[in-house]
């Protein structure tokens, strides 16, 4: 197997990351394992860290950090591309590609900008992984984005990824996706009849450790989520805005902590001009963290794919407050292992009810937990995928 992905996948800090490096784990114990990531500012420890697990049959890195700005936007329409392809196209790694696909029976790709290093005649078998719609999130967006000239052109953007996914899709053998996101693309005209299900899981170790005590947390919560993602820095900033402000007005004793790779400097800007809000930046143990909140939250506007950050609040036992978007393609059942929350005066009220009622924390923080650990597990979701490509193989 020839597995290609977009950045280097440890340590694995954040949704996408989680599960590409569970995929490398389990498919270097199933198959002999070649491997090209791509360098997005990483460590050249973490590298050697992931090497040293892996031990791959042979592995190829270079750095292709391309920014996303208005002038790669212009290079990327000159190049008739979308932005996100543009961003991780490098011609030296599409020629390794080349020639490690010749003698591999499965190439792998991992994320679905990255299918632009799939020979036009490719070899081998082709499995696409795709991690989110990407058009989705481009129109998501746009439906949210208030300036009309960006509105515009997200809009235009989307058009653009969908008619790439579109395409990557019709020339591989077999594409992982979640159900939601099968759903959706099918919408849009695509034969989705060589789609598996898939979905992003997170650190399932939680499960194993114990159970949240309630009655010592301090009226804090928390948000854990990678903050160069645009969803993420979308829903923070509109959470900030329309609902923070209001409950700490509220309860002046609640505290609001974000913690996440890569600080953005609009979130950074929102949360000095209202009170009781804590920035932490990357936290490489969350084990602490997690066990003085006494509430999640998940206040995503726009975005596809299931949430990896729902799934660790669940895992851990902390209730989550969420929006219907960070929702999706998670077989919860509202009101019951968590709670949905979508105008601003229902997240005021959910929030301050959990920070007022140490029972109830307890009672959806536990029974969310057990619904995780009863059908979102890793150990037997790889086993399908697994099988899945066995049986393209067998063809």
């Amino acid at each position: 197997m020839l597995f290609i992905t977009h950045e280097i996948p440890f340590p694995p800090a954040s949704g996408g990351t989680i599960k590409t490096w569970k995929l490398l784990e389990y498919f270097a114990q199933t198959h002999e394992l070649s491997l090209v990531c791509l360098k997005k500012g990483q460590t050249s420890e973490g590298e050697a860290d992931m090497l040293d697990k892996l031990r791959p049959a042979r592995y190829f890195s270079k750095a292709v950090d391309i920014p996303r700005n208005a002038s790669s936007y212009l290079q990327s329409i000159l190049k008739r591309t979308p932005l996100p392809i543009y961003r991780n196209y490098d011609k030296e790694v599409a020629e390794v590609v080349n020639e490690y696909a010749m003698d591999c029976d499965i190439l792998f790709v991992d994320h679905y900008e990255m299918f632009c290093y799939v020979p036009e005649v490719p070899p081998c078998k082709v499995v696409l992984h795709t991690h989110n719609a990407e058009f989705l999130l481009w129109k998501r967006h746009s439906i949210e984005e208030t300036s009309w000239p960006k509105k515009l052109v997200t809009r235009w953007e989307a058009g653009r990824v969908l008619r790439k996914e579109k395409e990557y899709i019709r020339r591989s053998d077999l594409v992982l996706a979640s159900e939601n996101d099968r759903d959706v693309l099918k919408r849009e005209g695509l034969d989705t009849s060589h789609f598996t299900g898939t979905y992003h899981l997170g650190n399932d170790e939680m499960l194993s450790w114990p159970e949240m005590d309630f009655s010592h947390t301090p009226k804090q919560v928390l948000f854990v989520g990678s903050l160069w993602w645009e969803p993420n820095i979308d829903g923070l900033l509109w959470f900030l805005s329309h609902v923070w402000a209001q409950v700490v007005q509220k309860d002046p004793g609640i505290h609001l902590v974000i913690a996440g790779k890569q600080r953005d400097n609009r979130i950074e800007k929102a949360s000095k001009s209202i009170p009781n809000v804590e920035i932490a930046g990357f936290v490489e143990d969350l084990g602490p963290l997690y066990a003085h909140s006494r509430i999640a939250i998940a206040p995503l506007r726009y975005g596809s794919g299931m949430k990896v950050k729902v799934l660790n609040y669940l895992y851990r036992g902390i209730p989550v407050v969420a929006s219907p978007v960070a929702l999706e393609g998670i077989p919860v059942q509202a009101g019951k292992d968590l709670l949905v929350a979508e105008s601003p005066e229902q997240w005021i009220e959910t929030i301050l009810r959990l920070a007022g009622d140490i029972q109830l924390c307890s009672q959806i923080g536990k029974t969310g937990r057990q619904t995780a650990a009863l059908k979102l597990t890793w150990m037997a979701h790889l086993k399908e995928i697994g099988d899945a490509i066995d049986a393209l193989l067998d063809q």
